[in-house]
């Protein structure tokens, strides 16, 4: 399991995961929130308040106006208390025949002999009914102790027609939103950390079985600002001959290109086959730009695509007719000689043997003595031969080439293919006799803030300064 360290974090490929998974975020985030407000409305019970202003009266003549006004106002205290009572809910119960369910309330205006008597239950009738038979039937009820006063009506009752207690989220479904989102937003970092692929160029030397050969960063294809208004991608190929090509791209490649070099001298290496896990992890534009770098160092060399079963190779060289190409399939059936299907770019120098027929049986073909008598052929033409070839995962013909090649190097793009299987592969390859070189680190993105792309310079010097040694 990957260990918890600083450097093996890429926040690319984590970028690229919380983007890719921004819709799973945002319904976590929408879950939250709607979620909550469920539990809200689930359990909120509304409740209806019916209420009406009173003045309480007296009916003695007798007194002064000072001393009823005082009379009146230590009454209204007196009704506030008794509303609230127990006793006078049961006596209302039993006189209007039904439960006293709600919540009847008193409140006194300061300094005043007004009030404000209000009930509360879930039914807006039943809390309007019931307030009137309050007031009606008040002094009944309490069995006429408050004779002498009088409780008039200033403010009628009316039935409510919403809730007196609306129903309020507050900062909860905010927050449940927040929370949810969050949970999730970790969990796709973590899962994107822990996923057991190559992100960084310390996964390769930690976690594959076959060391860092090379390299090589991101290129963007659309380089003119035409072709990047385009809805489509272009499809003109990433070559270090192109003169838009980005330098540390190119260098790249010039600099593998040397260390090529240093192997076939060192190890006498005449074959060399590229290959990787999975599709789409760049080795046809590996293969192709190591050709063309090391034909630039004067060397003679063949690039063939061994790829029988889906070539591509031929995509790479558009100024030739991809119909006139004759590959090595055309060659191994016999139905062209080596000198016919062999083609030299003039630009370059470079010797290509590449067609665009597909072959279900390649492992048949690949497997022929006439394959073996082909590379035979090849060894004393050329100073190098380059075979772009065929994914391990998906057929055996890596398998059989790697039992009649000097060397390989396996092509292994940034968080494609999982750790098991590279180093699967790199097993299988080693117990077929061939001499795994290294793997080139394919379509390394990094952000711009992480500095890994001065680190990778000063790595690339080191590597060219060994190479010259």
């Amino acid at each position: 399991m990957r260990e918890i360290r600083f450097d093996f974090i890429n926040w690319y490929t984590i970028l690229k995961d919380v983007l890719k998974n921004l819709w799973v975020i945002l319904l976590a985030a929408l879950t939250g929130f709607f979620g909550v407000r469920a539990y809200f409305n689930f359990t909120y019970r509304p409740v209806y308040s019916c209420s009406a202003t009173v003045a309480i009266t007296s009916t003695d003549s007798g007194s002064n106006t000072i001393s009823n006004l005082n009379k009146t106002i230590e009454t209204a205290s007196t009704f506030q208390e008794m509303f609230q009572s127990s006793y006078f809910k049961e006596k209302l119960s039993d006189m209007t025949g039904t439960p006293v369910e709600g919540t009847i309330s008193a409140s006194q205006i300061s300094e005043t002999n007004l009030m404000i008597i209000s009930y509360s239950c879930s039914s807006p009738v039943t809390a309007y009914s019931t307030l009137v038979a309050v007031i009606e039937n008040y002094n009944v009820i309490t069995d006429h102790n408050f004779s002498d006063m009088v409780m008039n009506v200033i403010v009628q009752p009316y039935v409510p027609m919403a809730p007196s207690n609306p129903i309020s989220y507050g900062y909860y479904d905010k927050l449940a939103a927040l929370l949810c989102s969050a949970l999730v937003l970790l969990a796709v970092m973590f899962f994107s950390y822990f996923r057991d692929t190559v992100k960084n160029e310390s996964d390769v030397n930690e976690m594959l079985d076959a060391k860092l050969f090379s390299v090589v960063y991101h290129e963007e294809k659309n380089k003119t600002i035409k072709a990047k208004l385009r809805f489509t991608h272009s499809k003109e190929p990433l070559l270090i001959t192109n003169i838009l090509i980005n330098y540390r791209f190119a260098e790249t490649f010039r600099i593998a290109a040397l260390k090529i070099e240093y192997l076939m001298a060192s190890k006498k290496i005449k074959t060399l086959m590229i290959t990787s896990c999975g599709e789409n992890e760049g080795k046809s534009t590996t293969s192709v730009n190591l050709a063309l770098a090391m034909a630039s160092l004067g060397k003679k060399i063949l690039l063939v695509d061994a790829d029988l079963r889906k070539p591509a190779v031929y995509k790479f060289f558009t100024a030739n007719d991809p119909d006139s190409l004759k590959g090595v399939g055309e060659v191994l059936q016999g139905h062209v000689s080596l000198n016919d299907a062999v083609i030299k770019e003039s630009e370059t120098g470079l010797y290509i043997l590449c067609g665009k027929q597909k072959y279900k049986n390649s492992s048949e073909m690949l497997s022929t003595h006439r394959f073996e008598r082909f590379l035979q052929s090849v060894r004393e033409q050329f100073d190098l031969i380059i075979l772009d070839t065929s994914p391990t995962a998906l057929v055996s013909d890596s398998e059989i080439i790697a039992s009649a090649v000097d060397a390989a190097l396996i092509v292994v793009r940034q968080d494609i293919a999982a750790v098991p299987e590279i180093n699967d592969m790199i097993d299988e390859l080693s117990q077929s006799g061939v001499s795994v070189e290294g793997c080139i680190f394919n379509d390394v993105h990094v952000l711009p803030f992480s500095g890994r792309n001065h680190v990778a310079g000063e790595a690339a010097g080191k590597e060219k300064t060994e190479v010259n040694a």
